[in-house]
C-alpha cells in the first residue's frame, strides 16, 4: 500500500525580484520548474490511479 495521496492539493510558490533586478539564470530556472510541474502533473492526472499505485509498489 502507498502512503501517497495524489487527490490531495498542493502548492508551489517561487518568490523572485522584478524583472529589472533579476538574474536572466533565476527566470531560467523558474520556466523550466514551472514548465517541469506542469508536465509532471498532467501526467500523473492522466494516468489511471491503478497505474500509480502500481508504480510505487511495484
Amino acid at each position: 500500500m502507498t502512503t501517497r495521496d495524489h487527490s490531495l492539493s498542493t502548492q508551489l510558490a517561487a518568490i523572485y525580484p522584478h524583472k529589472r533586478l533579476q538574474d536572466p539564470k533565476v527566470r531560467l530556472i523558474i520556466d523550466f520548474m514551472a514548465e517541469r510541474c506542469q508536465r509532471l502533473i498532467g501526467k500523473m492526472l492522466a494516468e489511471p490511479a491503478a497505474a500509480r499505485i502500481q508504480e510505487t509498489v511495484g
